[in-house]
């Protein structure tokens, strides 16, 4: 009995199609299109000088697009590529020209593309029947987008192939190729969701923002909660018939997953927008499952859910409605969040007094300091108890612990911004800080006990060796951090030849020069604890504050 529903509802979207194309309408959520008056010959509205007609961007036929440029003077605008719906079988640019010009008017250079359909051979057809794919897994990957994605299987190669043209071509349009979105309705909302994650896996940042209007964002969950809403061009695109005659899923779950945009989030997704009519033909699940996925993930994902008079359309016939807020969603200024200016402790720090109180300045004001947000760690991962206080007027967050701390250890401090579902630290427009994390060390620094020979002696015997003796165990010391020259000479110079070793397991080294020293001449002995020489520190981390001393020999 499913089936029958199933069925039914196949022969429901190609009636609708066909009775409108019968009219003359355009049907801009399914991308089906007819003549009509305003149209040119090619049944569209792309007329000279507003619009750039059948622009090639590859090889085939299918591989043209239209141009709106914008001119302002030399100022680039933000790119928004267009595609087209119809169930991955039908459609082309035309039916969606007069979103194109809308978005074109509200000062966005505009690409609107046709690509290559999936298309049936003859006598196929149905839900299960293995359909060809046609275009739409032929692969159109550029070597210059970087390595192609096994996964994407060709799948949105088209769009990748016509954004990649835009990338090196836009310019000459008004185009800011840095800034690019995709904006796709129903078949090709979902090749634009896919598109934007496959094109920034392989070169982060080429898409900035995709808005997707009723498009499929989990075959997998279409399949088996949803096998009703199924329409006859889904087995063409994935390659697999999705039902049987018993309605029995006959795809495998890769086959589902591979080209479903929820399964194929990464650190680098651009921005989502995710309209979805409340009552259309598309479940309003697929909209949100994905929204929930972006946002556990961390992504940014605006999800938008039409009620109303518009809660039954489809695809590109939510534009109207949801225009306003699409436009400002792609006209978004990506500000920049929040940023920590100055830490105290500074980074690596040793010798910290352990009194010492942990502070943060940022560059702007900011809101969710806290104690979950602050936090400060010992060398084992046990939070500090502190209190933890903001300053708007300085921009200054503090952690006072409750106690001192304990000497010779390491400590990590760790600022938030927290994730988009539970921000942390963020800025007044909501922007989250990044997570900034640094250690510092708590003291005291190890120190020299005794030198010898002591400082400023004469008379000291030719073969004599140098000694020193430290506070504490310490390690790093070697003939890069413990030197002996002659006073005259510049640091630059080289140090007498000379081995550096430790005295049985006692806190004193010992230097042991190749050779006899020099006769009646004044030597520098040094040890150091700059960084640069691999720094002579205790056991903590502490670095010693360098120290010299001379001494003259005899004859």
């Amino acid at each position: 009995m499913q089936h029958k529903r199933v069925v039914l509802r196949h022969r429901i979207w190609r009636a609708a199609i066909v009775g409108i194309s019968a009219l003359g309408l355009a049907v801009a959520g399914l991308g089906i299109t007819t003549a009509s008056a305003k149209h040119t010959t090619l049944d569209r509205v792309c007329l000279t000088p507003r619009c750039i007609a059948d622009v090639k961007y590859g090889p085939e036929p299918e591989h043209e697009l239209d141009i709106y440029p914008m001119n302002n003077g030399g100022v680039l605008a933000p790119t928004v590529v267009v595609v087209f719906g119809g169930g991955w079988i039908g459609g082309s640019r035309n039916g969606v020209a007069n979103v194109a010009e809308t978005l074109a008017a509200e000062g966005f250079a505009v690409f609107n593309i046709d690509y290559r359909l999936a298309t049936p051979p003859p006598g196929a057809g149905g839900l299960s029947g293995v359909e060809d794919r046609d275009g739409l897994n032929q692969t159109a990957h550029d070597p210059a987008l970087g390595p192609a994605d096994p996964s994407n299987s060709g799948k949105t190669g088209d769009i990748e192939r016509a954004v990649q043209w835009i990338k090196a071509n836009g310019a000459l349009y008004g185009a800011d190729v840095s800034n690019i979105s995709l904006i796709g309705g129903s078949a090709g909302a979902q090749l634009v969701a896919t598109a934007g994650q496959f094109l920034n896996m392989v070169k982060p940042g080429t898409i900035r923002s995709v808005v997707e209007l009723s498009g499929p964002m989990d075959f997998l969950d279409m399949v088996q909660n949803h096998a009703v809403d199924i329409n006859e061009g889904m087995p063409s695109y994935l390659g697999c018939p999705v039902v049987d005659a018993a309605s029995t899923p006959k795809c495998t779950d890769a086959q589902l997953m591979d080209p479903s945009p929820r399964y194929n989030i990464h650190p680098n997704s651009p921005r989502y927008m995710l309209v979805n009519g409340a009552n259309e033909i598309l479940p309003v699940e697929q909209a949100q499952i994905f929204h929930n996925a972006l946002i556990a993930a961390g992504e940014t994902s605006v999800l938008d859910i039409v009620g109303g008079t518009a809660a039954a359309r489809h695809g590109f016939n939510l534009f109207p409605t949801e225009q306003v807020a699409i436009v400002k969603f792609l006209k978004a200024v990506d500000t920049p969040g929040p940023s920590v200016t100055k830490k105290t402790p500074t980074v690596h720090k040793n010798g910290v007094a352990p009194a010492t109180n942990v502070s943060a300045t940022f560059s702007e004001a900011v809101t969710g300091v806290s104690k979950g947000t602050f936090t400060l760690r010992n060398a084992t991962g046990n939070v500090i108890d502190a209190d933890v206080t903001y300053d708007a007027s300085t921009r200054v967050a503090k952690l006072n612990p409750t106690l001192n701390l304990p000497t010779d250890s390491q400590y990590t401090v760790t600022l938030s911004g927290g994730t988009q579902a539970q921000p942390g630290i963020i800025d007044a427009a909501g922007n989250r800080l990044p997570s900034t994390v640094w250690k510092f060390t708590v003291g005291p620094k190890p120190k020299v006990t005794v030198m010898d020979p002591v400082n400023t002696k004469t008379g000291v015997p030719r073969t004599t060796n140098v000694l020193v003796t430290f506070n504490e165990p310490v390690v790093a010391v070697s003939t890069a951090s413990f030197t002996l020259k002659t006073t005259a000479t510049t640091d630059a110079d080289a140090a007498v030849s000379a081995v550096v070793v430790r005295s049985g397991t006692s806190n004193t080294w010992i230097l042991d020069p190749s050779g006899p020293l020099a006769a009646n001449t004044n030597y520098t002995a040094t040890v150091t604890g700059a960084p640069a020489t691999g720094g002579i520190r205790d056991i903590a981390g502490n670095l010693l504050v360098t120290t010299k001393w001379t001494f003259t020999t005899g004859a």
